[in-house]
């Protein structure tokens, strides 16, 4: 009798540890997604923690999920893409060897990383965010927060960002001065009147179309190669240093003359809706594309010979207004 209590104390004992190994997950397509992936090993159904603790990457995209209460358990987690659901909240203060969290279009509110210091690349785009605390993610290098409702982001701490997609929220300004290995910058649709890029000398791609901008000084960007500035109020752009540059889009503007002779290498150059009264494009040998429509008060186009034949025989990509007019014999 006795050894029959023993056995059942014991048996008691191993099926509660057994239980107490089991990770708690409590969305249904969250538990069938992990058991799809193969996470439960020993095929039972069931999540133990010994099976989460082996798995460093977890992918679910467009599967419905609503909570991720478990994902604790999973504390060698360096990947996590969790896209596409319907997730409310996320904690992630437990996965602290995290370095990849994409979880663009959900309806997070808030998102707190503040544990996750060994991030380096951070995706969480079309989201509900009206704030967003970086400041301890010091080896971020990849930062996309656009269309979310941020008005306010500091990136100071954040040295080795080198891609920053911000675009589509409610900023007014933004400081990237200590941000100098910042080579993208996508920082469209938000409500900058003024943006100082002169720390960010590595800067290859800077889109800042759709904001309020007056001016802005690129002399220091020499690298830069794509400047798509357009629908601002910018009366004034130097390209002088800027050899570097390939595709300029500054319509929908109020400039008056925009010198691109040191440019030798545009390919595309859209100058539609400004106030140009002059445009000479006849050092830019490279270019393709001219958009040069809605200038009222410019009366010729400077161009070489060669760029006038392409005026006739792709006319779709050589625009200009009626009342303006080709010289290819200009001064």
């Amino acid at each position: 009798m006795k050894k029959l209590t023993l056995s059942l104390i014991c048996l008691s004992f191993i099926f509660l540890t057994a239980q107490s190994q089991i990770v708690n997950i409590a969305d249904v397509n969250f538990k069938k997604a992990l058991i799809e992936q193969g996470v439960d090993k020993n095929n039972d159904g069931q999540i133990q923690q010994s099976e989460a603790q082996q798995i460093d990457s977890l992918k679910f995209i467009d599967i419905s999920i609503e909570s991720l209460s478990g994902i604790e358990a999973f504390t060698s987690l360096t990947k996590l893409i969790c896209s596409n659901n319907q997730l409310k909240s996320i904690d992630v203060s437990k996965n602290i060897a995290l370095k990849y969290l994409w979880c663009y279009y959900n309806e997070l509110t808030t998102i707190d990383i503040s544990k996750n210091t060994a991030l380096i690349n951070l995706i969480c785009s079309n989201n509900l965010l009206t704030t967003i605390d970086i400041s301890n993610n010091t080896f971020l290098t990849n930062l996309i927060c656009s269309n979310n409702q941020l008005k306010i982001i500091d990136i100071s701490k954040n040295v080795n960002l080198t891609s920053l997609i911000c675009s589509n929220n409610q900023l007014t300004s933004i400081d990237v001065s200590q941000n100098t290995n910042l080579t993208y910058l996508y920082c469209y649709n938000n409500l900058f009147t003024s943006i100082d890029v002169s720390k960010n000398t590595a800067l290859i791609y800077l889109w800042c179309y759709n904001n309020q901008l007056k001016t802005i000084d690129i002399s220091n960007n020499t690298a830069l190669t794509e400047l798509y500035c357009y629908n601002n109020q910018i009366t004034y752009l130097d390209f002088s240093k800027n050899n570097a540059l390939t595709y300029l889009y500054c319509y929908n503007n109020q400039l008056t003359n925009i010198d691109i002779s040191k440019n030798s290498n545009l390919i595309e150059l859209n100058c539609n809706k400004n106030k140009l009264t002059h445009l000479n494009i006849s050092k830019n040998m490279l270019l393709t594309a001219l958009y040069c429509l809605d200038n009222p008060n410019l009366k010729t186009i400077c161009l070489n010979k060669s760029q006038f034949s392409f005026t006739k025989t792709n006319a779709d990509n050589w625009q200009k207004d009626q009342l303006t007019s080709w010289d290819a014999d200009c001064k």
